[in-house]
């Protein structure tokens, strides 16, 4: 099993291997009889602190031949767990793009400009999903900073319309 708990603290806050528990008890305690039994059975030696910071995504991906793809590119704070998706959606339009190239030349001759136009394609056909899925990531990481479970807040419906 492995579980995951948010903490909001300063960016200089030391990282330590002892106490996390504790740590993570006076964050979640007061949480239902649930969490506070997985908290409580888990030994203090496996809880292991990742400090994550957000990060804004990198404007260009692509410069002459070379491309940036998921974290590289776009790394996003994991509250959504879409990083991995988006890097898997980079390979695919990646790979689309590059198919097409190598149908219009057969013998892989590519030249280094239409190699690079193809990059700036696939950038342009992915920006906007991928900032899309960064900005919730962002706003659902600001969300839990304010949870609180006296709030009652349970799920809500998220609708987004996109007139294209």
């Amino acid at each position: 099993m492995q579980w995951y708990a948010f903490v909001s603290e300063a960016l200089e806050s030391p990282i330590s291997s002892k106490g996390n528990k504790n740590m993570v008890m006076e964050s979640f305690g007061d949480w239902c009889n649930d969490v506070v039994t997985i908290i409580y059975r888990t030994q203090e030696h496996t809880i292991i602190r990742r400090p994550i910071h957000d990060i804004d995504m990198v404007k260009t991906w692509a410069r002459g031949r070379v491309i940036l793809l998921g974290d590289a590119a776009h790394a996003m704070l994991p509250n959504l767990g879409q990083g991995g998706s988006m890097a898997i959606e980079d390979c695919y339009w990646l790979m689309l793009e590059l198919r097409n190239l190598a149908a219009m030349h057969p013998m892989f001759e590519i030249p280094f400009d239409e190699l690079a136009l193809a990059f700036r394609r696939f950038e342009k056909k992915r920006t906007f999903r991928v900032s899309t899925v960064h900005s919730l990531c962002r706003i659902a990481s600001v969300m839990t900073s304010f949870y609180q479970t006296y709030l009652q807040i349970g799920p809500l419906p998220l609708f987004v319309s996109l007139d294209l």
